[in-house]
């Protein structure tokens, strides 16, 4: 089972743009798309945690909340237990919260009971 894919629209003004200055829009499209492939990397048994952290260290304003939203929109089948346990994970910076190893196992069974075929996740 896949998430759903995220739809991003554009101003009618991009179309008259010159391609210099359509530049950013599609950079930051190419962004979003990044880590919500990265996010896939999940189902194919990496933890949890390192994948976070990937996206994290390519953008270090990102904050947990933001990454709990991204988890349950592009696993819409997850409960919003996921998204909490993701809030309160202690990522970089932080010097309180779940600890990879929590994270990853708490994340397992809750992959598995939305119904995504998912083995052990690979440290």
């Amino acid at each position: 089972m896949y998430g759903r894919f995220t739809c991003i629209t554009f101003p009618v003004e991009f179309l008259t743009m010159t391609p210099s200055d359509q530049k950013q829009p599609v950079m930051f499209f190419e962004a979003v798309m990044d880590r919500l492939a990265v996010l896939h990397e999940i189902l194919s048994g990496y933890a949890p945690s390192d994948v976070l952290r990937r996206i994290l260290a390519a953008d270090p304003t990102m904050s947990n909340i933001r990454l709990g939203e991204m988890l349950g929109d592009e696993f819409v089948e997850l409960n919003s237990e996921a998204v909490q346990l993701v809030w309160h994970w202690m990522g970089p910076g932080r010097t309180q919260g779940l600890s990879d190893a929590s994270l990853d196992g708490l994340l397992l069974p809750i992959f598995r009971d939305s119904g995504y075929s998912v083995s052990d996740w690979n440290k």
